[in-house]
């Protein structure tokens, strides 16, 4: 059995030799070895993270580039086992199988070819064998006296090993492994030395569990992998043709017969490559990857149709191939059909792929989150795709602020130290209720500020107002829905 940290990509750096993280929303999910030397750690929020580590090369992790990743390196473990099982929590950890090679050199020789598969992509890559998964992951984890990268148990001996392992290697829950702690346990041999009954009288199933482990007891094995073959179906025309309505006219049934075949497997499509056979002309790609994954043929329709409009073709087409570059498992989101209010979020994907088809990439953007500072317009912002260091705003549960960039000077009358009418584009508003004030100040190193807002309600809406202390002057911020 085989367990590594495999999903650095070839021909670039090593990961752990440079200052990298990767963030999952507002906090730091992975951390390079030299990041966590420098004082980065899994958790921290990304201004923590920068404030740490200024170069610091913080990227969002991305479920679908680590999926591509481990099935890519998954499909070159094959070709040396057939028992291979990439580890679901862990990215970079596989399960191998390593029975079943003595004509074929014996497990060291099996090590030797995983390693040197292995060190394309990461140089400090580690693999280990052993009767257990357990004892293989934590054999790779360990530091050995020569220093090698693999290592193999002898049969019997995964308890023995486990012995002398911190209990940090072994997996578990964060408050049994803080108990256990308090306790002064911190090895493996220790926890395993405590009594079965007591463990799962304290700790439950949990505990029991690890305790298990601990012993050397562990039940998974690697399973046998089937690689199977994209889902894709060609339809071919009668004669060439050079405008795109015929395309158009095969597209929709290939689709649904794509989706069906998709949904019966409990998958929904993220991702397809249409290709256009040409006549007399190298056939055409064109890759429509989906925001959301869908596991219906109309949504799907709408997409393909926006990237096939916006292709210019070289030659006649003869043919349409669609191949399924990408499924996922099926969402569980059920939709209400007895509140009128539900629609399908793929449909209106659709609307959005012909929106950028026609007005461009820019046409449709989305709020993010932004962590870059404490004045209002620096928490939020508009793009067509998240950035390093934002994450996608959440579904607004209560009235949200129209910000408005730049803020609009007005003019201001008080009235007990409360703002009483604004006068903005020649019109008084009356102000019937003023909150605030909320004082804001900081930034002294780049662009300082000391800030007075006002959340207004007049008749014609509610205004966002903040006051320049010191200068006397007045802004509207935004408004709110």
């Amino acid at each position: 059995m085989w367990s590594d940290d495999v999903t650095h990509l070839p021909g670039r750096d090593a990961w752990d030799d440079a200052h990298r993280a990767l963030s999952d929303g507002p906090r730091v999910r992975m951390v390079s070895s030299a990041a966590r030397m420098a004082g980065v750690e899994p958790g921290m929020t990304l201004t923590a993270a920068r404030a740490a580590v200024e170069d610091l090369d913080l990227r969002p992790w991305d479920d679908r580039v680590i999926a591509r990743a481990v099935t890519r390196v998954t499909a070159q473990l094959v070709a040396l086992s057939p028992q291979v099982t990439a580890a679901t929590s862990a990215p970079g950890v596989w399960w191998i199988g390593a029975s079943g090679f003595e004509k074929l050199g014996g497990e060291r020789t099996l090590l030797k070819r995983l390693l040197a598969l292995a060190q394309k992509y990461h140089p400090s890559s580690r693999v280990a064998s052993a009767d257990t998964c357990i004892a293989a992951h934590v054999a790779t984890m360990l530091r050995w006296p020569s220093g090698r990268s693999a290592h193999l148990v002898p049969p019997g001996g995964s308890a023995r090993l486990l012995r002398r392992a911190p209990l940090t290697l072994i997996p578990m829950d964060d408050e049994l492994r803080a108990a256990l702690s308090a306790l002064g346990i911190t090895t493996a041999g220790a926890m395993a030395a405590l009594p079965a009954g007591e463990v799962e009288r304290r700790w439950g199933d949990e505990g029991l569990r690890a305790w298990r482990l601990v012993q050397g007891q562990d039940d998974r094995r690697p399973v046998l992998a089937v690689i199977s073959a994209a889902a894709a179906v060609t339809v071919e025309l009668p004669d060439p043709v050079t405008s795109l309505e015929p395309v158009l006219f095969l597209l929709t049934p290939a689709l649904e017969r794509l989706v069906r075949d998709s949904a019966r497997k409990g998958e929904a499509i993220a991702a397809v490559v249409l290709t256009l056979m040409l006549d007399r002309a190298a056939p055409h790609e064109l890759l429509v990857a989906l925001a959301r994954p869908v596991a219906r043929a109309a949504p799907l329709f709408d997409q393909c149709r926006a990237a096939l409009e916006g292709c210019t073709l070289a030659a006649a087409v003869r043919a349409l191939a669609i191949t399924v570059r990408e499924a996922v498992p099926l969402p569980d989101e059920q939709g209400d059909l007895l509140r009128a209010t539900w629609r399908d979020p793929a449909a209106m994907e659709g609307v959005f792929a012909r929106l950028r088809a026609g007005l461009g990439i820019d046409a449709v953007v989305r709020p993010l989150l932004r962590d870059r500072g404490h004045r209002i317009e620096d928490r939020a912002a508009w793009a067509d795709a998240p950035a390093d260091g934002v994450a996608t705003a959440p579904p607004a549960t209560t009235a949200s602020t129209r910000l408005l960039t730049p803020p609009v000077p007005v003019a201001v009358r008080r009235r007990h130290g409360r703002p009483a009418a604004i006068r903005w584009e020649g019109r008084r508003w009356v102000v019937t209720h003023a909150i605030g004030p909320e004082h804001l100040a900081g930034a002294w190193w780049d662009q300082a500020f000391d800030r007075e807002y006002w959340h207004c309600d007049t008749p014609r809406g509610s205004v966002l107002l903040y006051h320049a202390r010191g200068t006397g002057r007045w802004w509207v911020e935004g408004w709110n829905d």
